[in-house]
């Protein structure tokens, strides 16, 4: 039997219309065919996914590429990793605890990706050989966290719901701004990035390979 990564059994499937709406078998195969046209890999940061009996999509996640999530044409989805998804689905994933907010504008949340998955192999296991220099290299980047509400403070008051990509939302002109006020607010939210929580993804990085990626972890 398949076994289902938990981002495909708690999402909110029953507010779908599209494939991802559709029984589980179905879905799954929808989810499936998909990384497979991408060749399991993520289109965002280009993380190879490891395919196994018992997980055929590996670690990856799929994405409409125009936000809508009742897609229902195929090629207009791509394969993506969880941490590059997160990045369209930016509130969602931190009221789901899975990331904090941090500012990090020393690197692109693409270089910060690559980095992170080998990362949290290493911190899901305590034997591993690279586990303290991980828990270092993580603890880094936990001191630049950001309070959520100091992001939710800079939604533009212009308009009451998010459209598209979230960031993209984020930086819209606000009327009421000065434009010194913009571009301060500009600056913060470019340098702001997701770290996810590591053990909320140990299922992913149990069978993930340390050689998904090799990537030098840098700091301020």
């Amino acid at each position: 039997m398949i076994k289902t990564l938990g981002w495909r059994t708690k999402g909110p499937w029953q507010s779908f219309t599209g494939p991802l709406g559709s029984t589980s078998k179905s879905r799954q195969a929808f989810i499936e065919q998909v990384v497979k046209t991408h060749s399991h890999q993520c289109q965002d940061c280009g993380l190879a996914s490891t395919e196994t009996p018992m997980h055929p999509t590996g670690y990856l996640e799929i994405r409409p590429i125009n936000h809508d999530y009742d897609e229902a044409q195929e090629d207009r989805w791509q394969a993506v990793c969880a941490f590059c998804h997160a990045q369209t689905l930016l509130i969602p994933s931190l009221e789901s605890g899975r990331f904090k907010l941090i500012a990090a504008p020393w690197l692109s949340q693409v270089e910060l990706n690559r980095a992170l998955w080998p990362l949290l192999v290493a911190l899901n296991d305590r034997h591993h050989k690279n586990y303290s220099d991980a828990l270092l290299a993580y603890k880094t980047f936990e001191k630049q966290e950001t309070p959520v509400g100091t992001l939710i403070s800079c939604l533009p008051t212009s308009s009451a719901k998010a459209q598209g990509n979230i960031m993209d939302f984020l930086r819209s002109a606000d009327l009421t701004m000065t434009d010194e006020q913009y571009e301060n607010r500009g600056r913060f939210l470019n340098g702001l990035r997701l770290l996810p929580v590591p053990s909320l993804f140990a299922e992913e990085t149990a069978f993930m390979q340390d050689e998904a990626f090799t990537h030098q972890i840098t700091s301020p």
